[in-house]
């Protein structure tokens, strides 16, 4: 075996050259990993610590433009790392830095390479975005029954009744507009879209690819629905975790299960608000 020029055979050579590939594959994976689970922890704990004692922070902050500052604080800092580890997940299972079409984020609706070009023009890219928005208004109704049976089976198996809680938005509304638009942008536009992308563009995508379709539907619902901490409102996160996760299976893009997350908070604000019965 006749060494080269540094001293080395060529096997040897070689047996370097694997393992230093190896080395950087792994420092591909672990470094993203790392950031998602460091970003995911630091938006976890600060949203604990600020939403624990919420009664006794918003007693002191008595003006508006206070309590939006902290409801944009609050919710802010936990969603912005939400998707920042989503991403930091995404790149960490494809080792390679994740872009937006990698959760969904930049496809239009049911189109893909496969299609011919007839489906890009307009009118049937419009046919395609209003078929999405039947789904999202279908997906809408079945949760809202299934939340009401979910309600009637609490009270009639263990005696629990659904608290009347409207998360205080009459009171903001009346006194405090400015927070209760902040409050009202929290909930009908960025938590679905970071919630969006963290339990279904990376959390079920993944579940997916490694255990199957079922199991990550199933499972991220689950995650997603428990990440709430709402036993009456349980049944409802769950199904809407579902057919989140059909919605971004079925048209490839995670907007129509953003639009069916942000409607179906919409409709928990008007029902707070006494505008919906």
């Amino acid at each position: 075996m006749y060494p080269l020029s540094d001293g080395k055979t060529l096997e040897e050579k070689k047996g370097y050259d694997l393992s230093m590939n190896d080395v950087h594959l792994r420092k591909r994976f672990q470094t993203p990993m790392l950031k998602g689970i460091l970003f995911l922890a630091i938006g976890v704990l600060i949203f604990f610590v600020v939403y624990i004692p919420q009664a006794a922070i918003l007693s002191i902050m008595h003006t508006d433009l206070l309590t939006a500052l902290y409801f944009i604080f609050e919710h802010g800092v936990l969603d912005t790392c939400f998707i920042i580890a989503a991403f930091s997940f995404t790149s960490a299972m494809l080792m390679r830095r994740a872009s937006p079409a990698d959760l969904g984020l930049v496809q239009f609706p049911f189109i893909n390479d496969q299609l011919t070009a007839w489906w890009r023009r307009p009118a049937p890219r419009l046919l395609l975005l209003v078929s999405s928005l039947a789904l999202v208004i279908v997906g809408v109704f079945v949760i809202f029954l299934a939340q009401s049976q979910w309600v009637t089976f609490l009270h009639s198996a263990f005696n629990l009744t659904a608290p009347g809680d409207d998360w205080g938005l009459l009171a903001l509304l009346q006194y405090k507009p400015v927070a209760f638009g902040v409050e009202v942008f929290v909930l009908c536009l960025l938590a679905p879209f970071a919630e969006e992308v963290m339990f279904r563009g990376f959390l079920f995508q993944w579940l997916a690819r490694r255990f199957g379709l079922w199991t990550g539907i199933l499972v991220s619902s689950f995650l997603f629905a428990a990440f709430h901490w709402d036993l009456f409102g349980f049944a409802n996160s769950f199904l809407l975790g579902i057919f989140a996760a059909l919605l971004l299976r079925a048209s490839r893009s995670l907007w129509p299960a953003i639009a069916l997350h942000a409607l179906w908070n919409v409709l928990f604000v008007l029902f707070a608000l006494g505008v919906l019965h």
